[in-house]
């Protein structure tokens, strides 16, 4: 029989698969690179309102959460986390900002 711990990864997985599967019409693939390891695919927020998102519902699984209770609503996609990270990095560097927070 299943701990509380495998039960709860359980649920956290099966909430995951559910909103990778809804924003990406099923494929479960990145919508940038097509790779499709659901153990490094995300949620992406496409208007980059991800932080004001953590701090309303939680980090981490949290969002899963909201957004399968939501019924899936628009403004996310799927991404691989390293396509999610260079979005990120073009978003900064657009922005003037860096990764270091003192320049020499």
């Amino acid at each position: 029989m299943a701990n509380s711990r495998e039960m709860k990864a359980a649920v956290v997985r099966k909430t995951k698969l559910a909103c990778l599967a809804a924003y990406s019409d099923g494929a479960m693939r990145c919508a940038d690179c097509g790779y499709a390891n659901v153990d490094a695919l995300v949620i992406d927020h496409v208007l980059h309102d991800g932080p004001e998102h953590r701090r309303r519902v939680g980090g981490g699984y949290a969002i899963y959460y909201d957004l399968k209770r939501r019924n899936f609503p628009p403004g996310f996609r799927v991404l691989c986390m390293n396509c999610n990270w260079l979005r990120e990095v073009a978003r900064r560097t657009a922005e003037g900002r860096s990764r270091k927070k003192h320049e020499t």
